[in-house]
């Protein structure tokens, strides 16, 4: 009982200190995100990240088999107790310790790095607003990379050598933007395929094993740029708009011109949706007259194979993680994924080209 009790104040204190400690903190960033986490990475990288599986695997199983032998003990105590509400008593408490400890894990695990300073302070990034003209030329110049770099991607994908390609690349991108980089943060393939794309997602990194995750239902162009993501969630990042730029930054930066490629793809799908909604009969123009036919090939592949997993609940898990973002500091939501197009705006505005 005294351990139940100070699992749950432990909780308390954490949940505490997280109100507490405000937004864009010194504190956070010095102490937790270049000192804690980095002690967490090490051992978990060193460790558990050195199986040839997903940990993922592990904790399902070990969850699965936890539930079998509290159902059983809570069973046996139950057939004990004199009265029903006790045993609702000890079902509730028993609930409360388990959900504090998993509070206590996500925080200290991980999600205190929303807290960190912004990637926009860190790198003294302009604020800056985006422009009709801006987004039009923008989309052509990277149509026109995209064009370039086609020729030269492959078709089959490795994912121990993307994985491997992509985490080199970021060990060089992260700290010159202020981002330590300790241990070899992992991102594993997950099966059955559409998994996570059921749920609207591609890939998800995981504070409890410490890894990110891309469904194996991927597009192999959408792959790199996917795990790219989610491994700068592993290296301490916290906001989804950082992720997508400094993905996307790693991936163009890397030596594979299929990681290049995809890097650029994934940031040419924003702007598309960004083009739609600016302004739809330039977009059309842009469409029909400049979009060359094996980058259009390359989309329209893409769709099809997310069209294999429809979703499930779209809406629910839509306002379930728009308000989770929220909660957490990102005012815009969901909408923050998109605002890698501004961070990359700011970056063209103060350094001239990525």
């Amino acid at each position: 009982m005294k351990l139940k009790i100070c699992l749950i104040l432990l909780a308390v204190l954490t949940l505490s200190l997280n109100s507490y400690l405000p937004y864009e903190s010194a504190f956070v960033e010095n102490i937790y995100s270049q000192g804690i986490f980095q002690w967490v990475r090490r051992v978990h990288d060193f460790s558990l990240g050195r199986l040839p599986w997903p940990n993922i695997y592990i904790l399902a199983l070990l969850l699965f088999i936890g539930l079998i032998f509290y159902l059983k003990h809570f069973k046996r105590k139950i057939s004990r107790l004199p009265f029903i509400w006790k045993g609702v008593k000890t079902l509730v408490l028993d609930s409360l310790v388990f959900l504090s400890f998993i509070m206590i894990l996500f925080y200290w695990l991980w999600a205190f790095n929303y807290k960190r300073i912004s990637f926009e302070k860190k790198n003294n990034l302009p604020k800056i607003e985006i422009t009709e003209d801006w987004l039009f030329d923008e989309i052509q110049l990277v149509h026109d990379s995209l064009l370039a770099l086609r020729p030269f991607t492959e078709s089959d994908y490795n994912h121990s050598k993307v994985e491997s390609d992509i985490r080199l690349s970021l060990a060089k991108t992260l700290p010159s933007l202020g981002y330590s980089v300790n241990g070899n943060a992992r991102v594993r393939e997950v099966n059955p395929k559409g998994i996570l794309l059921i749920w609207s997602t591609a890939g998800v990194y995981l504070p409890f094993v410490s890894e990110g995750h891309i469904d194996k239902g991927l597009h192999s162009l959408t792959k790199p740029f996917t795990l790219a993501h989610e491994m700068s969630h592993g290296y301490g990042i916290g906001q989804e708009s950082t992720c997508n730029f400094t993905a996307f930054l790693g991936c163009i930066n890397s030596e594979n011109k299929s990681i290049q490629y995809s890097g650029w793809l994934g940031y040419f799908r924003y702007l598309l949706s960004a083009g739609r909604r600016t302004n739809q009969v330039r977009y059309k123009r842009f469409y029909e007259e400049q979009f060359h036919n094996d980058i259009l090939i390359d989309l329209d592949n893409i769709y099809k194979e997310l069209q294999k997993y429809p979703d499930i609940l779209p809406k629910l898990r839509y306002f379930l993680y728009d308000s989770y973002l929220k909660s957490h500091g990102v005012t815009e939501g969901m909408i923050s994924y998109s605002r890698v197009i501004h961070l990359a705006a700011s970056w063209k505005e103060k350094q001239g080209e990525f």
